[in-house]
């Protein structure tokens, strides 16, 4: 099985996509940025590493959001979410077509690789704001 660590990468409410290159596996597909793990690799170290190549900037890893594993005619594709947080803002397209930050209630509007189709409702629970009551004052 192959193991591949997918950004998830929130801000403001929105989640970051990358489209895939018309001429790649998958291609005209979003995604999250990402990729597969080295060997001895952590999905943390992953996860980092990933996003500096596709993105150009450095990250930090958080926690492990969820996972998914999809079956691929080329094989099993185990996919580990990461919630990431970026350390600058200036973002590059180095492997994508188009960078979009989508509010996590249009996910599923968008044409995700099927790995990620699974993660959409993982997000909207774990990113979902707070609908706890605050105590009464006074």
């Amino acid at each position: 099985m192959l193991e591949v660590a997918a950004a998830i990468i929130v801000e403001d409410g929105l989640v970051l996509l990358g489209q895939r290159s018309e001429h790649t596996h998958l291609g005209g597909y979003w995604e999250f940025p990402g990729g597969k793990l080295e060997p001895g690799e952590s999905v943390y170290a992953c996860v980092e590493r990933e996003v500096q190549e596709e993105l150009g900037v450095a990250a930090r890893a958080g926690a492990l959001v969820c996972e998914s594993i999809y079956a691929y005619p080329f094989g099993t594709v185990k996919l580990l979410c990461v919630h990431t947080f970026l350390l600058q803002k200036q973002l590059m397209r180095n492997v994508h077509t188009r960078l979009e930050w989508v509010a996590l209630e249009a996910l599923s509007t968008y044409n995700l690789a099927p790995a990620d189709i699974p993660v959409v409702p993982h997000l909207l629970r774990y990113f979902a704001p707070s609908t706890t009551p605050g105590l009464p004052l006074g």
